[in-house]
């Protein structure tokens, strides 16, 4: 609770110093109630880092460092999409469409879940302001499947589409384990160093665009064109 009352101080502060980004890439400490905290906690989100209520992290000042024109891309659970969208207008942005990612897992494995078995997580895109979209035909896929790494560990597709959308402006990570070259990086679990592949690897998030159903190569160029 110390380090995630630290951090928001540290981004008002940023805010107040004058830094602004025009991309922002989230992934909250979301908490989950399971259906019984007697039989359901060996699964949740708590046993691996300490997670927020969503009021608190509606509360976070994000709108602080957020750019006049800026895209939000924001991971949700399927079972906190509400909660993401209330987020989502907390920090001053508005809903436009979302992305899936379809988890690849070893074997037969399968996910966990009450009413569908977790097969795949959501990745919101929102803007406030003037947010150039891509040209109609250089979009790239809504779905993109890559494997599944350790507890809550994002696939490296999402950095790669955000750098290809918004190649020029500056980026910063919420939330972030590991500080991607050219970002900057903010949370309770941020390094201070640039990681290489060897680490990447470790931390279970896959190194090469080829592990992904969708390769680079295959994807359209991206010229920006009419405004969302």
């Amino acid at each position: 609770a110390d380090k995630i009352a630290d951090g928001n101080a540290a981004l008002a502060a940023a805010g107040a110093a004058g830094k602004r980004y025009g991309v922002i890439y989230a992934d909250p400490e979301w908490r989950f109630e399971p259906r019984s905290r007697e039989t359901g906690m060996d699964r949740a989100a708590d046993n691996h880092y300490p997670t927020s209520s969503v009021e608190e992290i509606a509360a976070r000042p994000v709108w602080e460092i957020a750019a006049s024109d800026c895209a939000l891309f924001l991971w949700a659970t399927r079972p906190m999409l509400p909660q993401a969208l209330k987020v989502i207008e907390a920090w001053g942005f508005a809903y436009k469409s979302l992305a899936v990612w379809g988890k690849r897992r070893a074997g037969e494995m399968r996910g966990t879940g009450y009413w569908f078995t977790d097969e795949c997580e959501i990745l919101i895109l929102a803007t406030k302001g003037r947010v150039p979209a891509p040209a109609p035909g250089a979009q790239w896929p809504s779905l993109f499947i890559a494997p599944v790494g350790r507890h809550s560990a994002k696939p490296d597709r999402a950095y790669e589409l955000i750098e290809a959308y918004f190649p020029g402006l500056p980026k910063v990570e919420l939330n972030a384990r590991a500080r991607r070259s050219g970002w900057d990086a903010w949370g309770a679990e941020a390094p201070d160093h640039f990681v290489d592949d060897t680490e990447m690897v470790a931390m279970g998030r896959p190194v090469s665009a080829e592990l992904d159903e969708y390769a680079a190569d295959e994807l359209p160029a991206l010229p920006i064109g009419r405004r969302a």
